[in-house]
């Protein structure tokens, strides 16, 4: 038992190096104007892959949304960083993480722990190399925490950018009651997609809007 750990803990080491070189390789290193704070490895236009289709010889296995900073993200990190008193000391989930800057920006603020949670393996990888980056340390997930009882152990659950269609909102709806129900804070950055705007029955309030 303890080669075949050894074999698959070495196996993830090389992987998760593999592709946070591959990740160093083919973004730049930026800081968004709305969030100085924080560096992010990122795909902009002076990127290769930003002009690339995915083909055979794309180096992940599917579309690298970790290496864009969206709207809803953005605009929860700014808020973190504008109310560090949120997170101080508090336990905190990044759900659908991608660069993993929520849960980066959470821990420069003194949070006791931040998860970075995507389902995609590499997103994982890109938050990782990200926190190194913001000379930080941060815990990732990659399995589907939808529902999962655990989420009930944290302080402030994040949701940036994850209401961007109907299925998937009606898909985490559920969840995301069953969270407040528990008196557990939830926190949602989106840019007003029509499938968080038109519904949802979350009586939601608003903390701040950004341009």
């Amino acid at each position: 038992m303890r080669h075949k750990f050894t074999s698959t803990f070495r196996s993830f080491c090389n992987k998760s190096k593999n592709f946070q070189e591959i990740i160093a390789r083919e973004t730049e290193i930026v800081r968004n104007q709305l969030v100085p704070e924080l560096k992010l490895h990122l795909i902009t236009p002076k990127c290769r892959l930003y002009h690339s289709k995915i083909d055979d010889s794309f180096p992940f296995p599917s579309e690298p949304f970790f290496a864009f900073f969206w709207p809803g993200g953005i605009s929860v990190t700014r808020y973190i960083f504008d109310n560090q008193q949120l997170v101080r000391n508090k336990s905190v989930l990044d759900f659908g993480s991608g660069s993993g800057a929520i849960a980066i920006a959470a821990k420069m603020c003194g949070a006791k722990r931040t998860v970075a949670n995507d389902i995609d393996e590499v997103a994982s990888y890109a938050a990782n190399l990200n926190a190194k980056l913001n000379h930080v340390v941060i815990d990732t997930e990659s399995t589907n925490l939808i529902n999962d009882p655990s989420t009930l152990n944290y302080d402030i659950i994040f949701f940036g950018d994850v209401f961007y269609d109907e299925d998937f909102a009606a898909l985490i709806l559920p969840w995301v009651k069953n969270l407040i129900k528990n008196n557990k804070k939830v926190i949602i950055g989106d840019p007003g997609r029509h499938a968080l705007k038109n519904k949802l029955d979350l009586n939601l309030k608003l903390l701040s809007r950004y341009e």
